[in-house]
């Protein structure tokens, strides 16, 4: 289940990105460098044993997320006025949070919390699921990081 989860992830990642692709270009770019940085996260953290993969996922796709949004500050421009990039940062904040709330729960439905190997482990310790909880909070950062790249998209026509 957990890597249904990454896959519907990677999905929602892609049509957001595409969503946002005239508003707020910069963050498009960002979102698409969640992708091969959280599979890139995903084969570090997995050549130290299999309980290290989720959070560098999370990890690598947070760099991702920042490096290619940065990048699309610098060098995209938006064609959408302030008030759409607004509203479109206001929605982008609140489905974040929206699914931050749900994301727990298929977490600790794809991993049982005794989980003492695999994927869904903390080093091999029971750990009542240990590494969620940072991964959950990663993702709300990861939220706050794509609505400020949203709102700081630049329009140089303004």
């Amino acid at each position: 289940m957990l890597g249904g989860i990454a896959a519907v992830a990677t999905i929602c990642a892609l049509l957001v990105a595409f969503a946002l692709r005239w508003i707020a270009p910069a963050a498009s770019l960002g979102l698409l460098g969640t992708i091969p940085g959280g599979v890139a996260g995903f084969f570090v953290g997995a050549s130290d044993g299999p309980a290290f993969a989720p959070a560098a996922a999370i990890v690598g796709a947070t760099i991702g997320l920042i490096l290619l949004g940065c990048v699309g500050i610098v060098v995209t421009d938006s064609r959408a006025p302030r008030s759409a990039r607004r509203r479109s940062a206001l929605a982008v904040l609140i489905g974040g949070i929206l699914t931050a709330g749900v994301l727990p729960h298929l977490l600790i439905s794809a991993c049982p919390l005794y989980a003492t190997r695999g994927y869904c482990s903390y080093q091999g310790a029971d750990l009542l699921g240990g590494w969620v909880t940072p991964f959950v909070i990663l993702y709300v950062f990861d939220v706050m990081t794509l609505t400020a790249l949203v709102l700081a998209s630049p329009s140089w026509g303004e």
